[in-house]
């Protein structure tokens, strides 16, 4: 609207009102635990050295995606082969709704980077990451019996 010049003699002032839309604070960052606020758990526990390659390991978020101190806006994810922090998390993936997140194992050692956003517009991460791992996969071998005669 603005000021008119009776509203400044009078000492009035209109003023244009928006309205913001929610803030939120960062979400609460990721553990591995079977019960509490924002945490994730495995089928195969946060490592496992003895996978089938084809094995499928399961993580479970245990409260919901959305609005709320127990609650996130969505998981940042990152499979690599290194344990720790990532350095990059260029070929990061969401997580954004259901329970679970499937690992189709095949051969090699896998870690899970995982880091929690807020439901804000601007989805922004909370500084802790959870890394979980290793999850190897072994290549599978047959042992032949030997044989009485060498193909002689």
């Amino acid at each position: 609207m603005g000021i008119g010049l009776q509203d400044q003699v009078a000492g009035d002032i209109d003023t244009v009102r928006t309205t913001l839309g929610p803030t939120y604070t960062l979400a609460k960052d990721p553990t591995y635990a079977a019960s509490g606020d924002v945490t994730i758990q495995s089928d195969k526990g946060s490592s496992n050295g003895s996978l089938s390659p084809g094995s499928t390991v399961t993580f479970t978020f245990n409260n919901a995606f959305g609005d709320g101190s127990a609650n996130v806006g969505q998981f940042g994810y990152l499979w690599n082969s290194t344990p720790g922090n990532p350095a990059s998390w260029t070929g990061e993936a969401f997580w954004t709704s259901g329970t679970t997140l499937p690992l189709t194992a095949t051969s090699g050692s896998y870690y899970l980077h995982i880091r929690s956003y807020n439901n804000d517009t601007t989805k922004v991460a909370s500084s802790g990451v959870l890394n979980l791992g290793p999850y190897t996969a072994a290549p599978q071998y047959t042992m032949l019996p030997k044989s009485a005669t060498c193909g002689r």
